[in-house]
């Protein structure tokens, strides 16, 4: 099942830059295949060689760097917030203990539990997202490590393609 990204980790990834890598590469059309077959294209009658690929996979590699690193500080926060929301919990129960606020005590708890609750959703959604930037290259670029042939190189690239095709 492919994922997708959220709102703001897509707008973070210039997807056209990444399709502009494969101009040239790609051999992509309407069929069910996803590969046009033209025999006279100049395209689809030279042999995609992995080099030709590897330029897309860099390409690929550092718009998902670059909204990686954005996501990393925002995990940072969304941690360091989590933290502060279980320091409050502990604090009204302390005082609903040792100052007998019972209800003050419980209002700080209840409110720290509820955030720290809404944080940590947060904090999986964005460890999923984190994964899929880190492991959709290196996925991709095993694929190019093993194909052999033009054909399974082409076959890798329009697997990309698709793939990016149906995450944002």
């Amino acid at each position: 099942m492919i994922s997708t990204f959220s709102h703001a980790t897509a707008k973070r990834i210039n997807w056209t830059a990444i399709k502009d890598s494969s101009i040239g590469t790609s051999v992509r059309g309407g069929d069910a295949t996803g590969i046009t077959r033209m025999a006279d294209s100049p395209v689809a009658a030279r042999e995609v060689q992995a080099s030709d690929l590897e330029r897309v996979f860099a390409t690929m590699r550092s718009e998902f760097k670059s909204a990686l690193s954005g996501l990393r500080r925002l995990m940072n926060i969304i941690l360091l917030l989590a933290g502060l929301s279980l320091a409050a919990a502990i604090a009204g129960t302390i005082i609903a203990g040792t100052l007998r606020a019972i209800f003050g005590g419980m209002a700080l708890s209840t409110v720290g539990v509820v955030a720290l609750i809404d944080l940590l959703r947060r904090v999986a959604r964005l460890g999923r997202e984190q994964a899929m930037l880190e492991l959709i290259p290196a996925k991709y670029e095993l694929a190019l490590s093993i194909a052999e042939t033009s054909e399974d190189r082409r076959k890798v690239l329009n697997s990309l393609m698709k793939e990016m095709d149906s995450l944002h």
